[in-house]
């Protein structure tokens, strides 16, 4: 028994220094992404171009990092809420960096930040379902997700900005404006970025 527990201790462990690892390239990404925003200036269809195409690898890091952190069964820890607090401001920056850029290139890239809550909430799974097929299938759009009852001061200011709760999830805010509550659908989603937004792709 004894050594079961060692072997799990230490596989457990393992699995927190390898998400803690992948993490920390996350981070840098993110960092290395915005001073290149930064550097790229107004509207520079060369500049925006290679940021677009750097946001779409940054996208990539956040899947694989989500995937892992919902795959480990470290659930309750204080290792685990670190790292799950760790990375919900880093998908939060990753949104605001995605709508930074969106309004600096002014073009038809649209953005999501989808709140879901991970408890008795099985639409929020579903809701998921549908935005990570729309933004696999939907170059210029940018989703990132959070947990909008995790305890943090961040999450709480978002809440309190759009007006949202618990309750009310699964809850998007498309281009940092425009609040849809409930449940969607691909085909409900898509009538509301061409009708928040204005690209034409989501129309028809």
């Amino acid at each position: 028994m004894l050594s079961i527990f060692i072997i799990g201790y230490y596989f457990q462990n393992y699995k927190v220094s390898s998400i803690s690892s992948e993490l920390q390239i996350y981070q840098q990404s993110l960092e290395q992404l915005q001073l290149s925003a930064s550097l790229a200036g107004q509207n520079s269809t060369v500049a925006c171009t290679i940021l677009k195409s750097d946001l779409g690898q940054v996208a990539g890091q956040v899947q694989s990092l989500s995937n892992q952190v919902q795959e480990t069964d470290l659930t309750g820890s204080s290792q685990y809420n670190n790292l799950v607090a760790e990375f919900m401001y880093e998908r939060i920056d990753y949104w605001l960096l995605g709508q930074r850029i969106a309004d600096q290139c002014r073009d038809n890239m649209t953005t999501v930040l989808f709140f879901y809550n991970p408890v008795n909430c099985n639409s929020c799974v579903l809701e998921g379902n549908e935005l990570s097929f729309l933004s696999q299938n939907y170059t210029n759009l940018i989703v990132s997700a959070v947990d909008g009852s995790f305890s943090m001061p961040l999450i709480s200011i978002l809440n309190n900005i759009y007006n949202l709760t618990p309750s009310k999830y699964p809850s998007i805010v498309i281009n940092s404006k425009y609040v849809v509550e409930g449940f969607q659908n691909t085909t409900q989603i898509k009538e509301d970025l061409c009708r928040y937004t204005n690209s034409s792709m989501f129309c028809g």
